[in-house]
């Protein structure tokens, strides 16, 4: 199986889409009840995290959550181990970069609301320039590859968060639920509804 698809990402990005359905507003709440000094406190931990696995020199791999320990040169205890240490940090990041968010209606929390759409859409983009990336970073700088990288990263977020995507997606799935369930549907009707 390659990369696009695979079954090791869905694992490791669900619980955050499953906790944020089903705990998300409490989780906001809290987030907005912390007081400054634990919310400077939640930075510099960050900040420190950041620093140890920068340091420790941590592929890139890891953070994708489609690669085999294996392919990560690591133990399976290891790699479950430094798995979790992940996700603890990547919850932490959540936590406080929620804490962080203004409490008004604004454009981070219409973000917010659309993020389903940017999140699924993203990754047409990212598909589209992989391949030029190699040239890119030979042809230019790191700064200047790090400035076009969060501009193109404003105008993927500007461009999907517009109304139309999140309808289009809401659109699809209704119509995927709908032919999925549409056999069911007439299986039961056949097998328990009464006949006249």
């Amino acid at each position: 199986m390659g990369y696009d698809f695979t079954f090791s990402r869905a694992v490791v990005i669900l619980p955050f889409f499953v906790v944020g359905a089903t705990h998300g507003q409490v989780i906001l709440r809290t987030a907005g009840r912390i007081a400054v000094q634990w919310k400077i406190a939640g930075v510099v931990a960050l900040a420190g995290a950041w620093l140890y696995l920068y340091y420790r020199d941590t592929r890139p791999g890891w953070l994708y959550g489609s690669f085999s320990f294996e392919r990560l040169d690591t133990q399976d205890p290891q790699g479950v181990l430094f798995r979790i240490g992940l996700l603890f940090i990547a919850s932490a990041a959540i936590f406080v970069f929620l804490s962080l968010m203004p409490d008004k209606d604004g454009m981070p929390a219409m973000l917010g609301r659309r993020s389903l759409a940017i999140y699924l859409m993203h990754g047409f983009v990212v598909l589209a320039i992989t391949p030029y990336l190699p040239l890119i970073l030979d042809q230019t700088n790191s700064i200047v590859a790090f400035v076009a990288a969060v501009l193109l990263t404003v105008l993927t977020v500007a461009l999907f968060a517009l109304p139309v995507f999140g309808q289009l997606i809401r659109w699809f799935s209704q119509f995927i639920v709908r032919q999925i369930s549409k056999p069911l549907v007439l299986a039961y009707q056949r097998l328990w509804e009464p006949r006249n």
